[in-house]
């Protein structure tokens, strides 16, 4: 009678233990299904797309989104096609000289579809627009609100397949991008012909009206590009944080394993104690319960484990960051530590001076991402075994967050250009060149700045300064 009650209890925690292993074994298989490949070319795609705004000719702007987007996705072919009152006009191929283009007429329903769509696949191309070239698989329609300036035509490789949901929906927010800047071309060059067109008599009443409509225009286009920039900031540290799952899927792994494994045990046990209560069995129950302590603390002990990482996970990812706001920065440090763990295997020490810094106003989320972006540059240029330094302090009303390493070092005809974006002398495969250039933006918007100093074969130094701003009680 006495061990019924136990028998019930053991089984109400296996329940709860088999409830998080099933939990946490979803969450890690999510996790390992992200492609490190994918990640790198919508990196560039994000960063590239919050450049476009800064390209003040659209001939310029249809080459470049061209030419960035062929690279990126391995195409075999992409293009941009302007369209002005219901006819193509100039052509942007990847390959123009393989290319033959007849100039074609929209109707008024093609022209429809195209403004009510953001995408248009393969089906409905084959269907509506068949004067096109037979081997477009995806169009991009590059548009704002009434207007259709020009369409993004895609053909896919034989080994890439990059009209995908994930990829139709990049493409659609650097092709929103590109329309937000071809319309503000489009307003300079008509404030340009009217700053021309008006003698010095109209420039009194219609220049400054003129003028005053464009500007509410710009300031429109500003706002938008504003309320965008939070979605690509996220999705580059999520492109960041795809370096990493084999990493954080181990590191989950280990105490899944084990939960297990005790779980297994504690069934074996039940249908002992089970078997014991018929008179089959004979078993020491003393041995039963001191074992059974011991699986339930390697089992807590287990899920704790993975609760950390999770929640090392949620502070890294965190989506509160496109305002600014009070945060620990030590505790941002130590979330992005976590998931470079693996990286730093046995062949890397990290070291950590912390200075006690209360919390400070700024960014947690885009601080995190340039404290990875250090981290990760600096386990790359540590040939074999290393160290990396860590420290915080406050100088002169700011709060100064060093990354050393004792790496292989920067030559000093490539310090000055280290954050530039898209230079890189890492191998094919190892980098975009956007991590520097994007942490150096990242601290700007934070008032601060980044100093290096490096010398070859002995190591480098990045020192970040940001204003000091402890909040008042």
């Amino acid at each position: 009678m006495r061990d019924r009650p136990l028998s019930e209890t053991l089984g109400v925690q296996i329940l709860v233990i088999l409830t998080i292993f099933i939990f946490t074994t979803g969450f890690m298989e999510k996790l390992l299904q992200v492609n490190k490949k994918r990640f790198e070319y919508r990196r560039v795609l994000h960063r590239f797309s919050e450049d476009l705004i800064l390209i003040r000719n659209n001939s310029k702007l249809y080459n470049q989104l061209v030419t960035m987007i062929q690279s990126s996705l391995g195409a075999r072919f992409t293009g941009v096609v302007e369209i002005k009152n219901g006819k193509s006009g100039k052509q942007y191929f990847s390959a123009p000289n393989n290319i033959k283009w007849n100039t074609i007429t929209f109707s008024d329903k093609q022209i429809r579809i195209l403004l009510a769509n953001n995408s248009i696949i393969e089906a409905k191309i084959t269907e509506e627009f068949q004067q096109l070239l037979p081997d477009i698989n995806l169009i991009i329609p590059l548009k704002r609100q009434a207007k259709l300036y020009a369409i993004l035509i895609l053909t896919s490789s034989e080994n890439t397949k990059f009209y995908q949901q994930e990829d139709i929906t990049l493409l659609e927010t650097v092709a929103n991008q590109a329309s937000l800047a071809i319309e503000n071309n489009l307003y300079i060059e008509e404030t340009k012909a009217l700053t021309k067109s008006l003698t010095e008599s109209q420039v009194q009443k219609r220049y400054v009206n003129k003028l005053e409509e464009k500007n509410r225009n710009l300031e429109e286009l500003f706002n938008e590009l504003q309320e965008t920039q939070s979605q690509l900031i996220q999705s580059e540290k999520m492109s960041s944080l795809g370096q990493l799952v084999a990493g954080v899927a181990h590191e989950l792994n280990n105490p899944i394993g084990y939960l297990y494994a005790n779980m297994k045990e504690l069934q074996k046990y039940i249908d002992l104690l089970k078997q014991g209560e018929d008179g089959k069995v004979r078993v020491s129950a003393e041995y039963i319960k001191d074992d059974i302590d011991q699986l339930i603390l390697e089992s807590v002990e287990g899920s704790e484990r993975v609760k950390t990482i999770v929640e090392n996970l949620r502070k890294f990812s965190r989506l509160d960051e496109a305002e600014f706001k009070y945060a620990d920065i030590h505790e941002g440090l130590d979330s992005t530590i976590m998931l470079i763990e693996k990286e730093l295997g046995d062949r890397i020490k990290l070291h950590k001076n912390y200075t006690e810094i209360p919390s400070i106003s700024c960014m947690p989320g885009h601080l995190n991402q340039v404290f990875l972006n250090m981290l990760l540059n600096a386990i790359q240029a540590i040939e074999g075994h290393g160290n990396i330094w860590i420290s915080t302090a406050i100088k002169d009303d700011k709060v100064v967050i060093k990354f050393k390493d004792d790496g292989k070092g920067i030559s000093k005809k490539h310090i000055d250009k280290i954050f530039e974006p898209f230079f890189t002398t890492k191998p094919v495969g190892m980098g975009t060149g956007l991590g520097l250039s994007i942490s150096y933006g990242i601290i700007q918007e934070h008032g601060g700045d980044i100093k290096v100093k490096s010398k070859k074969k002995t190591g480098t130094t990045f020192s970040i300064s940001i204003p000091y701003k402890p909040q008042q009680n």
